[in-house]
């Protein structure tokens, strides 16, 4: 058994921190496709997602497709073989012969065409994922040869066979004839591969539509590169995954200089009662003090020590000790926190409430002008000098918000890191 260690970024967008596996030594892992990016869609992206997780644990990844651009990126090879296309003359003679129900001396010459192609391309691989191809009807020849390849190097590879879609169970696909090969191919049960899904509903239809019991079928979730998604600063992305503020209840983010006027003491206060209700709550703030006046430094001093005092000092993160914020890192901010806060006793205006709403975060301020200006009522409102019913009014309002909830849930399960460690880990080490 080796132990790898994982750096914070495998590519632009990527979202694996640091963390120590031990796994099995490093593999030859193929996922095959009938596309990859950058030709758009969903399964594209998964695959994509797989091959930089596999990659970035050390792992060579071969990527198989018939469609798409050959990766530069370490540890991954690209490869597009022109007999996959569906402008290869034998591909579109093959399917108007299947249309018609004819199996042809065409098909099998297409077939073997394929595997010739194919068997130097997977030769050495220890695992094979393919993605679709053994539930859908569009390339009948591909799937046949990769049903015949994993068959043929059994002793040798594990043949995962990933269902994302079944073309037999979808009303809006036509029917075909699976009594005849090679359609009844898309309702037999492999020999020796086994099979993932990307859902509970997928399983039980692929496990009705395969005869098999649930047992033989593992459930896989799809996952999203939240960097890439939200144009993330790789910093703060790191931050994030580093200070475990995903794992938070909430995350709030008061963006603010220190100034006596922005109350910060009261967002501090809230914090602590809201740390009463169980909760695992983290305050970010932007700001730093003002060297050139002296009122700025003293002000600073005086809310680090209420943050002492109320033993805070985890839960309070004043972000200039940890790295500059500029516009990207602000934007930053503002897409991975829970919701934005405002305490401020006057201000002229108050932008950050429009960039929380920009955003569509919640915003957090007390009821009074020219903040009621800006949000009308669509804001948590805090009581003046009540931290106890404020606390209790943030608390239920962020828990009535499906969508906040659904933002943290993504962040937590979805993300590719979580998806390796919970499900992908599992295929390497088996």
């Amino acid at each position: 058994m080796f132990k790898v260690v994982v750096k914070t970024e495998f590519s632009v967008g990527s979202d694996f921190k640091h963390s120590t596996l031990n796994i099995k030594p490093y593999m030859n892992v193929g996922l095959i496709h009938y596309s990859y990016p950058p030709t758009l869609g969903g399964v594209e992206f998964v695959v994509q997602g797989q091959a930089r997780a596999f990659a970035h644990h050390g792992h060579r990844v071969r990527v198989i497709a018939a469609h798409g651009r050959a990766a530069s990126e370490k540890n991954i090879r690209c490869f597009l073989p022109p007999e996959l296309r569906q402008d290869h003359p034998l591909h579109a003679r093959v399917r108007r012969q299947l249309s018609r129900g004819k199996v042809t001396p065409d098909f099998d010459a297409y077939r073997e065409k394929i595997a010739k192609k194919l068997r130097p391309l997977i030769r050495g691989l220890d695992l094979v994922l393919v993605h679709n191809i053994m539930t859908m009807p569009f390339n009948m020849a591909f799937t046949a040869a990769l049903w015949d390849l994993a068959v043929e190097t059994r002793a040798a590879k594990r043949w995962v066979f990933w269902t994302h879609d079944l073309c037999l169970l979808n009303p809006d696909d036509p029917r075909l004839d699976t009594r005849r090969f090679p359609f009844s191919l898309l309702k037999q049960r492999h020999p020796s591969a086994r099979y993932v899904a990307v859902s509970d509903l997928r399983r039980r239809e692929l496990c009705r539509l395969l005869r098999i019991s649930h047992a033989r079928v593992s459930v896989v979730p799809n996952g999203v590169d939240v960097p890439a998604l939200l144009d993330l600063d790789p910093g703060v992305w790191s931050f994030f995954l580093k200070q475990k503020l995903v794992d938070q209840d909430h995350v709030f983010f008061l963006p603010a200089r220190i100034l006596p006027r922005k109350n910060l003491e009261a967002a501090i206060q809230l914090i602590a009662e809201l740390k009463k209700h169980r909760k695992k709550i983290k305050l970010l703030m932007t700001g730093a003090p003002d060297p050139h006046h002296p009122s700025s430094i003293r002000y600073f001093r005086r809310i680090r020590a209420q943050v002492r005092k109320l033993g805070l000092e985890k839960d309070v993160i004043f972000l200039n000790k940890r790295f500059r914020v500029g516009f990207r890192q602000l934007l930053s901010l503002y897409r991975l926190c829970d919701a934005v806060l405002m305490t401020s006793r006057q201000e002229g205006f108050g932008l950050p409430l429009v960039e929380g709403g920009i955003h569509s975060k919640p915003v957090i301020c007390p009821r009074r002008p020219p903040f009621t200006q800006i949000v009308g009522r669509q804001a948590i409102f805090l009581a003046e000098d009540k931290p106890v019913s404020g606390a209790r009014a943030v608390l239920r309002a962020l828990d009535r918000s499906a969508t906040a909830a659904h933002f943290k849930r993504t962040l937590r399960n979805y993300r590719w890191e979580a998806i390796w460690k919970n499900h992908l880990l599992r295929l390497v080490g088996s």
